[in-house]
């Protein structure tokens, strides 16, 4: 299996977690999973390739698999969306 790389999503903290992206798990496809971690969790101090998360701190989670013009509308949507938070200002 090819290498994942992992994001964590810290911003908001009851929402906190990490997108992991895997290339061809399913030949051809894209691999998104989305991990829902308790907000108790300090992921600041946390490497997400570790074994410091357990099982009990995983809230949720979700799989999906993408081929790549579904890729593609992922990224057109998340540019435009990026365009208008950032219109709006910075959220730090």
């Amino acid at each position: 299996m090819e290498q994942s790389t992992r994001i964590k999503c810290r911003s908001v903290v009851y929402r906190q977690g990490f997108i992991e992206v895997t290339p061809n798990i399913h030949e051809g496809l894209v691999n998104l999973e989305i991990w829902g971690v308790r907000a108790e969790c300090d992921l600041s101090s946390i490497e997400l390739d570790g074994d410091e998360l357990t099982d009990s701190d995983v809230e949720a989670n979700c799989e999906l698999e993408l081929a790549a013009d579904e890729v593609r509308q992922l990224i057109k949507q998340l540019q435009q969306a990026l365009a208008r938070a950032e219109r709006c200002g910075p959220t730090e």
